[in-house]
């Protein structure tokens, strides 16, 4: 269980409204629509939608349309506003336009409608759909087809320009993609009350910000920088190669290592603690600078010294590190040899011994320096403080030989503590140590990369058994039955394997270089390995899914697009009706609350689908909502996974979630604005007659046939 001093304290009152729409709101039922009277004639349509909240209050999209060319041109939404506001902001319309109540589906095909025709075009809906979409149903068939005319004669396309900016934006796009002569230009637009100057008038300094986004970075310029950015790649990669089958070690390492914990100085040690005067003080205060700076003098002057004051095992310790540093490795060696030697209870000779025997393979000899105790205060229990150097360098030595072991999950888990505590030194050993298990990671995902780089990691190719990849690849996301069937004809071992290759691929090329995410050379693989890995009917592969699920929302959701909160969870279904407990464990991780959602709805869905199951289900939801119950402090992201959960076990239909639902209220755990009142739920809960959220279950091929619909 995570430990509650690692919790930020961060109530926030409401849940983050974009998550919410993206998650809950067409689960809300729809309200009234309206649109502009004269949309027919103007060629240009506001348009409102809203869906009424368990609260009674709205949730509401605002579209604005251009049906003649450019399609969704300004969007926003309003979250959760009372019906008087609602009811306001219809009458009061800022376009002084007269607005209509209209049906739904007559929205719904204006701007869906737009939005295909002016793609036709090379035009993209305002950046703000991409939320706003939301409070839309999904563009299926279930909604009734309204033939709309586009275009104003014969479907030709007009561009009504408002600015120079506006007019300048839209027309490069244009000639590219129909060409001058294939579109009319009107200059002006009366009677709309629409000013697009405010959305075009700076388009200039965004173009010139999006060249800045897509710059690489220079290695030459900041190595350091570049090594911590790729490292982030790796360790991203790692997740999705990491699995419980791969983790024999045991985590033995400090579970949480706290400053406090150990009381760390940078002034010199109690001359008591190595029995040495204040003349030899003053003289390793003078030296300490000198073996950084002039190695080689710090020698000359040490050497004397060490003879001179042959049970100070400081003077002895900076002999050893002046001699590596000039490259006199032969004498350094033997110096940390006399060092173990002659002083065997100094925690820096301990630490040179133990590295020692690292350089020479004797891994198995580095527990007995240490006692076998990997923890400062077991090993020096009476100390009452440490200086940051034998902190650093004891850590650091231990998570060295962890990564030479293989144990991978302990050297990760220590340095990522270590690497939390602001140590107040401007540099640490703990970077070098960094790259070797960077490098270490590397060696096992892809059998051994030659050097850590940037350059070598955008070269790396998967070698595939089958050339399923190429084939989806050169498909896009039309995938008809035939390629999937070809697919699943293969051994499944071969082409989930292949498909783990191309998801590898796909995550070096983001994190190398992000901006791919906002364009068209998104890899469409790691949306594709995903539900198809979900078919293979193998429960160990829930890992690698729940592994892709654990990278960042905004990652995730370029390569999925609306799949992710719409379909993601179908997968999850499949292959975690066997594994509840792992389900259990990804929804108390620290993932972001949106993810994690994603896997508390496929846990429903097996109640509900499933009926043996679902008293385990159930279980499953007590054992979550004990382990949030126990927590002092609550993050913005466990109150919003609190109120996912809330909302997901009413479909349960269990009273004995009251009691903690109640002791959630009484915390004012719950929003009432987007859950309704705590009576509300019980009497859902209590409603004989309520009818949960049952959401059918698609096959690969149902699933691809709605991505080639409603993507194409």
């Amino acid at each position: 269980m995570t430990g509650k001093k690692d919790r930020k304290s961060s109530m926030q009152p409401l849940l983050s409204p974009e998550k919410y729409i993206r998650t809950k709101a067409r689960q809300l039922p729809l309200y009234k629509c309206f649109i502009t009277e004269n949309w027919k004639e103007t060629g240009a349509a506001n348009i409102v939608v809203s869906r009424c909240q368990p609260s009674g209050n709205f949730t509401v999209g605002f579209y604005y349309v251009d049906l003649f060319c450019c399609g969704v041109k300004d969007t926003l939404y309003l979250f959760n506003i009372p019906d008087y506001e609602f009811e306001n902001l219809i009458k009061n319309d800022e376009t002084e336009a007269i607005l209509l109540e209209c049906t739904y589906e007559l929205a719904h095909n204006i701007i869906y409608g737009a939005i295909a025709y002016a793609e036709e075009l090379g035009l993209k809906p305002h950046k703000d759909w991409s939320v706003t979409q939301y409070i839309l149903e999904e563009d299926t068939e279930d909604i009734e087809f309204i033939d709309i005319q586009f275009g104003r004669k014969n479907g030709r396309p007009m561009l009504i320009s408002t600015s120079e900016a506006h007019k300048s934006h839209v027309m490069r796009t244009l000639d590219k993609t129909i060409g001058r002569d294939a579109y009319d230009l009107v200059e002006g637009f009366e009677g709309l009350g629409v000013d697009m100057d405010d959305e075009y008038d700076d388009m200039d300094d965004v173009e010139e910000e999006d060249e800045d986004d897509n710059e690489t970075f220079d290695p030459d310029e900041a190595p350091r920088f570049l090594d911590l950015f790729i490292g982030e790649i790796v360790n991203n990669l790692w997740i999705l190669y990491d699995s419980p089958e791969r983790r024999a070690d045991k985590l033995d390492t400090v579970d949480h290592i706290y400053k406090n914990d150990y009381p760390l100085t940078t002034d010199p040690l109690q001359a008591e603690l190595y029995n040495i005067t204040g003349e030899e003080i003053k003289l390793l205060q003078d030296l300490f600078n000198i073996v950084i700076e002039d190695p080689e003098a710090a020698i000359n002057r040490l050497a004397p010294l060490v003879k001179q004051y042959p049970r100070n095992p400081i003077m002895h310790n900076y002999l050893m590190k002046a001699c590596f540093e000039v490259g006199r490795d032969e004498q350094a060696t033997q110096l940390i040899l006399e060092g173990y030697e002659k002083f065997p209870d100094y925690l820096l000779a301990r630490c040179n011994y133990a590295h020692y025997l690292i350089s020479e393979e004797r891994y198995e000899e580095v527990p007995a320096v240490f006692g076998g105790v990997f923890d400062l205060k077991l090993l020096y229990p009476d100390r009452k403080t440490f200086h940051v150097s034998e902190f650093e360098n004891f850590y650091d030595v231990i998570a060295r030989y962890y990564l030479v072991k293989g144990r991978i999950r302990n050297a990760d888990h220590l340095i990522s503590q270590l690497r939390n505590m602001d140590l107040d030194t401007a540099d640490t050993p703990f970077h070098s140590v960094l790259k070797l298990l960077w490098h270490k990671k590397l060696s096992l995902m892809f059998g051994g990369l030659p050097v850590l780089g940037g350059s070598e990691m955008e070269g790396w190719k998967p070698a595939y058994k089958h050339n399923i990849i190429k084939r989806l690849l050169e498909k896009g996301v039309d995938i008809d039955e035939s390629v999937l069937r070809s697919i699943l004809a293969l051994p499944s071992d071969e082409w989930v394997a292949d498909l783990k290759q191309g998801v590898f691929e796909a995550f070096i090329k983001v994190y190398t270089n992000r901006s791919i995410l906002s364009g068209e050379e998104c890899p469409e693989i790691v949306s594709h390995a995903f539900f198809l890995i979900g078919e293979c009917g193998n429960p160990a592969e829930l890992d690698y899914l729940l592994a892709i699920l654990g990278q960042d929302y905004e990652i995730l959701k370029p390569f999925f697009g609306d799949l992710l909160t719409e379909k993601a969870w179908m997968p999850v279904y499949r292959l975690g009706q066997g594994r509840l407990e792992t389900l259990y464990e990804f929804c108390i991780s620290e993932y972001e609350a949106i993810n994690k959602s994603l896997v508390s709805q496929a846990l429903v869905q097996i109640a509900l689908q499933e009926p043996t199951k679902k008293e385990e289900v159930a279980g499953i939801f007590r054992r979550l909502f004990d382990y949030y119950l126990n927590f002092e402090e609550y993050s913005e992201d466990d109150h919003e996974f609190i109120n996912d959960l809330a909302w997901d076990i009413t479909d349960l239909h269990d009273p004995s979630f009251i009691p903690v639902l109640n002791t959630f209220d009484e915390r004012k755990l719950l929003d009432k604005d987007i859950l309704g009142s705590l009576n509300e739920l019980v009497k859902d809960i209590n409603d004989p007659f309520y009818k949960p959220s049952t959401w059918p279950v698609q096959n690969i091929f149902e699933i691809y046939r709605d991505v080639v619909k409603n993507w194409n």
